[in-house]
């Protein structure tokens, strides 16, 4: 309001004006992100748990001001930040935003200091849901600031002299607009902590899938798949409950819970050597099983995310022509998952076709290079 008062009081001067609170809004997106879109550690809390009392603490036993203080003994490292950033429109956004605030090559750069988080911050560990109260009240108030941005938009654009319209519009779309996706990076950073996945692919690949009868019981690591779901489905619960985050967001969180699990699933299954037809069913049931099990989990998320990746790659096997499936499909899945389709599918193949389907593959992978 401020600002905008005057741009309409100093007219000459109002680009100038909105180049000031253009930086300030940039310096605070920069620092959100630069805070909160790097992944949690793996290491395990040191307490008993998640602490649901200490996620509802008043900000008032919290001293805020410190999450801006600068931690001398640990300089940061910007530039592998930006270079970290995996979406492409994100990283060019945030290294312009570098070089105008931080890069100490840049002659006419402004070369401030990197603000450092607060020591007292716990953003690490389980025990404060990897500081998801923090995180979001982060958010929040980034959203709220581009709300106020786009709502003055308007007047901001007839206060500045013509010739600047398109600089203002610029800023907008390079800026402003990308707040929904920081917001997603930031919130899909901490959701990979919240259910334990990473083993499900050794669970999986352990397993005996060759087999020649039809199991009528679901695989065990299914059980423990779903376990970990009621588990997060409580806590989430409770933290919505105590105003942390909102429903929205909270279905948000089981979404990419649900989809990390999912591509473990995939993961596994990409990693068994030999498979019987009995042995894909059997796989099939393992995921039926689950997906009716999320339904009630989390019945505000249909359809089930990503259910359709993991059954499109299991009936792959059925596929009569698996090469010409895999080049229709090699955008969807890794190289090695590709691979070891091809693996489980070449037993049934004569010498020639599967040595065709195996140049074919690694040509694919090899381009894809993972």
């Amino acid at each position: 309001g401020n600002y905008l008062q005057m741009m309409k009081i100093l007219q000459p001067i109002a680009s100038e004006v909105f180049q000031g609170v253009a930086q300030l809004y940039e310096y605070y997106l920069y620092t959100v992100f630069y805070f909160f879109s790097s992944k949690p550690s793996s290491t395990p809390a040191t307490g008993p748990g998640i602490s649901l009392a200490s996620l509802g603490q008043s900000s008032s036993t919290f001293n805020y001001h410190s999450l801006f203080q600068r931690n001398e003994s640990e300089p940061a490292t910007p530039v592998s930040f930006v270079d970290g950033i995996h979406d492409p429109k994100l990283q060019k956004n945030f290294a312009n935003i570098f070089q105008t605030f931080f890069d100490s090559e840049k002659l006419d750069g402004l070369q401030l200091p990197l603000p450092k988080i607060s020591t007292e911050l716990d953003i690490q560990s389980s025990n404060s849901m990897y500081g998801l109260k923090h995180r979001t009240v982060a958010l929040e108030s980034l959203e709220f600031l581009a709300h106020c941005m786009n709502s003055v938009k308007v007047q901001v654009l007839q206060l500045l002299p013509r010739n600047c319209s398109e600089v203002c519009h610029s800023f907008y779309e390079q800026y402003v607009d990308i707040v929904p996706r920081v917001r997603d990076v930031i919130m899909e950073t901490i959701s990979e902590r919240f259910v334990n996945v990473s083993d499900l692919p050794q669970k999986i690949e352990k397993l005996k899938w060759n087999v020649t009868d039809i199991e009528m019981q679901h695989n065990q690591y299914v059980n423990s798949l779903m376990e970990e779901f009621r588990m997060l489905s409580v806590k989430l619960q409770q933290v919505v409950l105590q105003g942390i985050v909102s429903r929205p967001e909270k279905d948000f969180l089981l979404t990419k819970c649900i989809c990390l699990a999912m591509d473990q699933l995939v993961e596994g299954y990409s990693r068994i050597k030999k498979c019987s037809a009995q042995g894909r069913t059997q796989m099939s049931l393992d995921v039926q099983v689950f997906v009716t099990a999320l339904k009630d989990i989390a019945p505000n998320i249909r359809p089930v995310p990503r259910q359709e990746h993991v059954d499109m790659y299991i009936k792959a096997y059925y596929s009569e022509n698996v090469l010409q499936w895999i080049k229709e499909h090699q955008d969807e899945y890794t190289g090695k998952q590709l691979l070891g389709l091809a693996t489980c599918t070449s037993s049934n193949m004569n010498r020639r076709d599967s040595k065709e389907l195996f140049k074919a593959v690694d040509e694919i992978c090899a381009k894809k290079k993972n």
